[in-house]
């Protein structure tokens, strides 16, 4: 499974999420809080096109709320941390929450995942 698949496996359940392939400058009517996902792998790929490797996963979290911010945050980074086992490693690196002009909390999520 691939890592993005994954990732909105357990996200679902916690909060609407996009690929960072969407594009959200038309759209208006998205309904806070939703998040936004961007995978960077870094290594070569394989011929087999096995998902195995090293990738850079943010997550940027919107919301209309500070407290709900920090609450979700928590739980995305409890759900995407669940997601090590034994073909899995996850690291979480750093997060950082601003306020922003579009009047919105935005949280950025860093961790580094490798799939073996």
């Amino acid at each position: 499974m691939s890592i993005e698949r994954k990732l909105n496996e357990v996200l679902k359940g916690i909060v609407d999420t996009y690929p960072d392939t969407a594009d959200f400058e038309d759209e208006e009517d998205i309904v806070r809080p939703y998040a936004v996902t961007k995978t960077r792998r870094f290594g070569s790929k394989t011929k087999d096109g096995t998902s195995a490797g090293t990738y850079a996963v943010g997550v940027f979290l919107v919301t209309d709320e500070h407290d709900e911010a920090k609450r979700l945050e928590e739980e995305i980074r409890a759900a995407i941390t669940g997601m090590e086992d034994r073909t899995t490693n996850v690291s979480f690196m750093d997060s950082t929450t601003e306020y922003d002009e579009d009047e919105a909390w935005v949280t950025e999520m860093n961790f580094e995942i490798k799939l073996y």
